[in-house]
């Protein structure tokens, strides 16, 4: 929204971490390169001219349709490509570091029976997409870069998962399908009232909160009260 509104010549102060960088620098170099002065933590910068600080009156991450369609039109702008080999796409927080602090994990052998339950569904329904198990990783164990994490998730026909740091790649998802019919599904794993796992509460905690001002075609499933 302060791309769009302030003037040209305006930039903007960030914090210096490694994940704003490579976003950013994706998302579009220019803007990259000429509008940004990054600040590292404890860094005290002395401002010459006219200095905004802005104050959101909500949850910062948390926009509707209106504010989210400033992010939805920079990506079609810089990113406007859709690819014509559509994938489903199960997350796993098993092998993805934020999971080791943050838990959401499935077990392994029940995440193996949530596999194949997919792998079973879209046979049963004659899904010709294939399947990608996603961790933030390559086939190789190196960390997946930025533009193969826009790939992927572009590619993204469903997209299935616990609530966690992977599922936030829905934003690369197509943001401008054909028809509500051709929005990405998103089916997210999410704590509910009676979970004792992180985040129990009612609901609230889920990308849906985020997100919901892309054209995704949201579900969730709660955890039960088993789940630890």
């Amino acid at each position: 929204w302060l791309r769009a509104t302030v003037p040209p010549n305006t930039k903007f102060i960030l914090p210096d971490v490694p994940i704003a960088h490579e976003i950013l620098q994706f998302l579009d170099p220019d803007f990259y390169r000429s509008r940004i002065e990054w600040v590292a933590l404890r860094e005290v910068v002395q401002i010459q001219g006219t200095l905004t600080v802005v104050t959101p009156d909500v949850h910062p991450i948390v926009m509707g349709h209106r504010l989210m369609d400033y992010l939805r039109n920079w990506i079609i702008e810089k990113h406007p490509q859709v690819p014509e080999r559509r994938m489903i796409v199960y997350y796993s927080r098993n092998g993805d570091e934020d999971a080791q602090t943050n838990g959401r994990t499935l077990e392994p052998n029940h995440e193996n029976e949530v596999i194949k339950t997919i792998r079973s569904a879209m046979h049963r329904n004659h899904v010709k997409e294939h399947l990608v198990v996603y961790n933030g990783h390559e086939n190789n164990g190196n960390a997946m870069s930025i533009e193969r994490k826009f790939e992927l998730f572009r590619s993204a026909k469903t997209i299935i998962g616990p609530h966690g740091s992977g599922m936030v790649n829905m934003l690369w998802a197509d943001p401008r399908p054909m028809s509500c019919e051709w929005r990405t599904q998103v089916l997210e794993f999410i704590s509910g009232p009676d979970s004792i796992v992180h985040h129990r509460g009612n609901f609230e905690h889920n990308y849906y909160n985020v997100f919901r001002g892309m054209p995704l075609d949201y579900h969730h499933i709660v955890y039960t009260k088993e789940s630890d």
